[in-house]
């Protein structure tokens, strides 16, 4: 697990965590990040609010990162139902179905939409080998 190393970086990864559909605390921590020169972790918080056509770029930077740090910033993003891209492992480049988060260890279990996974199982991902795809739907009262 990544422990942030002042009291400030660890506000921002609260923030991030406490509202998952706003960009607000993301942008304010890349900014943060970007005014005391850690480019790499600032340019992929921009790059993955908006992912779409900079996949090779956050492919890159991934290899780049502290993976413990990439799963505490993108845990905020999943949750049981989800649908999400595989990056690497056994499920990848397929679209697969969260069933289950391990927030304490940044991972998820997955499975390849339309396949029933009884005899494999779900495979545990990294959250930072995902790409979100589609929330699932809220549950109503």
């Amino acid at each position: 697990m990544w422990v942030a190393t002042s009291a400030a970086k660890a506000n921002f990864i609260f923030d991030m965590q406490a509202d998952r559909n706003s960009s607000v605390p993301v942008l304010g921590n890349a900014q943060w990040m970007a005014d005391r020169g850690e480019q790499p972790p600032a340019e992929f918080l921009w790059l993955f609010l908006s992912a779409q056509g900079n996949e090779e770029r956050l492919t890159a930077l991934r290899l780049k990162l502290d993976p413990r740090w990439l799963g505490e910033v993108t845990r905020r993003w999943f949750r049981a139902g989800d649908i999400v891209q595989v990056l690497k492992g056994y499920w990848e480049g397929l679209e697969c179905i969260i069933f289950e988060v391990d927030a304490r260890e940044a991972r998820a279990d997955v499975c390849p939409v339309g396949i029933f996974c009884r005899r494999t199982g779900p495979t545990r991902v990294n959250f930072s080998d995902l790409i979100l795809l589609n929330h699932a739907k809220e549950k109503s009262d």
